[in-house]
């Protein structure tokens, strides 16, 4: 309302991206401490518990492309000039991924299904534009990731679908 007729919007349009994910080095790093003998003293029993306090919430951390474990599909636009304030309330997102396979082997599993790692991108020009995404350089943002649990064995062609709710 306060953007005059010719004015220009900046951003001016922004995207939410999801996809599913393994990231055992985030598993490692969270649990490893608890197997490592602190003080010669077997704590191992402590680990997956902490493991599992860390992953109920989301997780801001950078997640490396090879992570991902199908492409990444955008699950909200918003055209920041015509936005309306509704826009920015609940939203259902749904979203639906063909897991894809080591190699290209669709039968073969590529690893620990983790979660859903979500990020934005932004486009300021038409020939300028960023993204906070795992094909990106890392930036202050990094990823959000919302773990389903401590991890799920995937297959290639195995569907992973269901909706975001924000």
């Amino acid at each position: 309302r306060w953007l005059a007729p010719d004015g220009i919007m900046l951003p001016s349009q922004c995207k939410v991206w999801l996809a599913p994910f393994s990231s055992p080095a985030f598993v490692e790093k969270t649990s490893g401490f608890w197997h490592s003998r602190p003080y010669g003293v077997d704590m191992s029993v402590l680990a997956p518990r902490a493991l599992d306090q860390r992953i109920s919430e989301p997780v801001i951390d950078t997640l490396e492309q090879e992570g991902l474990l199908a492409p990444a599909l955008p699950v909200w636009t918003l055209d920041c000039a015509a936005a309306e304030a509704v826009e920015f309330q609940s939203q259902e997102l749904p979203f639906s991924f063909h897991i894809k396979g080591v190699g290209g082997d669709e039968q073969q599993a590529l690893g620990a299904f983790h979660g859903l790692a979500a990020w934005f991108t932004c486009e300021l020009t038409e020939s300028v534009s960023f993204s906070t995404g795992p094909e990106a350089a890392p930036t202050h943002w990094e990823q959000t990731l919302l773990f389903v649990g401590r991890e799920s064995g995937v297959h290639g062609r195995e569907l992973a679908a269901g909706d975001a709710i924000g």
